[in-house]
């Protein structure tokens, strides 16, 4: 029995279909070779689906963080635009006062 031949056939079934077959015992018993083959092929799976949800979540918090960032640096130019409008007015006030 080829490994990779076995690992072929249990893609071409899916996770689904070989969860399945390992419940009907359609592998043999708990103990066979073929069965231990799936149940490490399904962890793999797990494995690999676990540490792509992570890393989805990894680029999630990256990317929040980014969106934070760029929101304090526009806070900060709003309120650098909103301090040099008081002064404008001030000074327009200054000198619509002085002008009269």
């Amino acid at each position: 029995m080829d490994i990779n031949e076995e690992r072929a056939k249990f893609e071409a079934k899916g996770e689904k279909k070989v969860r399945e077959d390992l419940a009907m015992q359609r592998y043999g018993q708990p103990d066979s070779y073929k069965v231990r083959l799936a149940l490490d092929w399904l962890r793999e799976k797990d494995v690999a689906r676990v540490e792509d949800a992570a890393k989805r979540s990894e680029q999630s918090v990256a990317r929040q963080i980014e969106i934070a960032r760029s929101t304090k640096n526009a806070t900060w130019a709003a309120a650098a635009a909103a301090i040099i409008a008081a002064v404008v007015a001030i000074i327009s006030a200054i000198v619509a006062v002085n002008s009269t």
